[in-house]
């Protein structure tokens, strides 16, 4: 609802209203971080009505909004939270053709899962991170995806899977870092 209420307002407004949401939620304030939550939700009632565009500043709002929720429930240990949080950034993402953030979301879905010790759905969700980063050419994600589908064999005690992946995402930065000196 900032940008609705002042459209010129910095981006640091919409963190600093993520922030204060996320401050309430620590202090255990839920009707303020309810009220924030709420208010970005009455405007998302409308986003089945009107297609927008990839990039479209309303919807980039709303799903990083939804992300910035998402990680300071992580923070605070609320992993059920914090999975709704990630799963509404993805359904955003998803039905806002805002494909940068839909490796992002599979990937903090994936993480939560590993908090929450289910290793093979934390497992799935990063397979879903990395077929989508694949499909649409979303290369800068890949070492993350594959750091943490090492991490996720890893202790899921999968041992030559994390080696694996973590070598590819090895590669990929040494790719990287070799690229940058030449």
């Amino acid at each position: 609802q900032i940008k609705g209420i002042q459209p010129i307002c910095f981006e640091n407004a919409c963190w600093a209203y993520t922030v204060g949401a996320a401050i309430a939620i620590k202090k255990g304030d839920k009707k303020a971080a309810d009220a924030a939550a709420d208010d970005y939700r009455g405007n998302e009632g409308h986003q089945g009505d009107y297609p927008a565009p990839e990039g479209d500043a309303h919807h980039d709002a709303v799903d990083l909004f939804h992300f910035g929720l998402g990680l300071a429930h992580r923070h605070l240990g609320n992993y059920n939270e914090a999975f709704d949080y990630f799963n509404e950034h993805l359904s955003v993402a998803l039905a806002h053709h805002i494909d940068s953030e839909v490796p992002w979301a599979y990937i903090n879905l994936g993480n939560i899962m590993l908090y929450l010790k289910n290793y093979s759905l934390s497992e799935q969700y990063l397979k879903e991170a990395l077929s989508f980063a694949e499909q649409n050419g979303i290369d800068g994600t890949l070492p993350y995806i594959y750091v943490n589908l090492g991490r996720s064999t890893l202790l899921a005690q999968n041992y030559d899977n994390a080696l694996a992946w973590h070598g590819k995402a090895l590669e990929i930065r040494l790719q990287h870092l070799i690229g940058e000196v030449e």
